[in-house]
C-alpha cells in the first residue's frame, strides 16, 4: 500500500462500514413498515449479505443470504438479487464455513454450480 492508495488510510474498511450501517438501518425502516414492501428487503437482505461475504464475515453473509434465498424464488429476483447469484455467495459461505452438508443440500437444488462455468 502507498499513500496514493486510497485504502492505505483505512477509507475502504470506512466506506464498507457505512454502507453496512445504512443497509441495516433501512432494513430495520422497511420492516417496520406497516406494509413492508418485500423487494426493498430482498434489495437490502441481498446487498447486506454480498457485502459480508466481501469483508470476508461468512457467518453474517450466511444469515442474511439464507433470508434473501427463499424470497428471491417468490419474487423471482432479478440481476444481484436473483435466485442463481444468491445462492452462489451462499454456496461459497457455506463452503468457507465448512457446513458442507448445507453446501451439498444446496449444490443439489442448483445443479447448474457443477457445471463449468455454472454461475
Amino acid at each position: 500500500m502507498t499513500a496514493a492508495d486510497p485504502s492505505a488510510d483505512g477509507s475502504d474498511a470506512h466506506h464498507a462500514a457505512e454502507c453496512l450501517r445504512r443497509l441495516t438501518e433501512s432494513l430495520a425502516l422497511i420492516e417496520g413498515r406497516e406494509k413492508p414492501n418485500r423487494r426493498e428487503i430482498l434489495d437490502c437482505l441481498s446487498a447486506l449479505g454480498t457485502l459480508h461475504f466481501e469483508r470476508d464475515e461468512f457467518e453474517e453473509a450466511r444469515a442474511f443470504l439464507e433470508r434473501a434465498l427463499p424470497m428471491s424464488e417468490r419474487l423471482r429476483g432479478t440481476a444481484r438479487c436473483s435466485p442463481r447469484f444468491i445462492a452462489r455467495y451462499l454456496l461459497d459461505s457455506y463452503e468457507r464455513l465448512a457446513l458442507f452438508s448445507d453446501a451439498m443440500e444446496l449444490r443439489a437444488q442448483y445443479p447448474c454450480f457443477d457445471e463449468p462455468n455454472g454461475e
